[in-house]
C-alpha cells in the first residue's frame, strides 16, 4: 500500500515536471516570436509613443516642437525651431499602419523636402489612398483647409498660419487650402513615400 503511495506521488510530481517544461517551452516560444517581430518590422511602436520615437530616432532637439496628428493608418509631423522666426531647421516625419501580420505604427519617411518651404505639399504610402499626409512650414500663411468643399459633408479645420503643420486628411476630402484673404492656395503632390 505505502508502496502504491509512493508510486502515485513520484508520477504526480514527474507530470508536474513535464506540464512546467511545456510551459517554459511555451513562454521561449512566444519571446522569440515577439523578437523576431521585432527584428523583422512586423512589430511596431504603440501610437503614444510616436513622438518620442521621432525625437529619438530622428535626433530632434528637446527644444524644438513636433506638431501633427494621426489618422487611422497615417501619422504626419513636423518638427522645428520655435525660436527661429524663418524655420530654417525643420524634420518631416510619416509613420503607417501595416496590413497582414503586423501590430503597431512603423516609421516610413523622415527628412525634409525642397518644396515644403515655400508652400504645403502632401503624399501617400504606396498603395494606401484613403489617408493623404499634409505638411508646410506655413511660409504661405494658410489659416485653414476646407475638407470635402462644396459638398454636405464639408468640414473646415483651422491653421494657425505663424506656425508649420503637418495634417492626415482622407484621401477622398479633396481639401482646398486658404490664406488670410481668401486666396486658394497650391499643393504640391503627391509625393510616395
Amino acid at each position: 500500500m505505502a508502496k502504491d503511495i509512493e508510486e502515485k506521488r513520484i508520477r504526480a510530481s514527474a507530470e508536474k515536471r513535464k506540464i512546467g517544461s511545456w510551459i517554459l517551452i511555451g513562454l521561449f516560444g512566444i519571446l522569440l516570436l515577439i523578437g523576431l517581430g521585432y527584428r523583422f518590422g512586423m512589430i511596431g511602436i504603440p501610437k503614444a509613443r510616436i513622438v518620442a520615437d521621432i525625437r529619438k530616432s530622428q535626433k530632434v532637439p528637446e527644444s524644438w516642437t513636433t506638431a501633427g496628428e494621426t489618422g487611422k493608418h497615417l501619422a504626419a509631423y513636423v518638427s522645428y525651431p520655435e525660436e527661429t522666426a524663418e524655420n530654417e531647421g525643420y524634420i518631416l516625419s510619416l509613420y503607417c499602419t501595416r496590413e497582414g501580420l503586423s501590430a503597431g505604427w512603423h516609421f516610413r519617411f523622415g527628412g525634409g523636402s525642397s518644396h515644403v518651404k515655400d508652400g504645403i505639399i502632401y503624399g501617400q504610402v504606396a498603395d494606401k489612398t484613403e489617408e493623404l499626409a499634409y505638411f508646410s512650414l506655413n511660409k504661405v500663411k494658410a489659416i485653414k483647409a476646407v475638407l470635402y468643399p462644396g459638398t454636405d459633408k464639408e468640414e473646415i479645420r483651422e491653421i494657425d498660419p505663424t506656425k508649420p503643420f503637418a495634417m492626415v486628411i482622407p484621401g477622398k476630402a479633396a481639401p482646398v487650402f486658404y490664406d488670410a484673404s481668401g486666396e486658394e492656395l497650391t499643393c504640391i503632390g503627391p509625393a510616395i513615400y
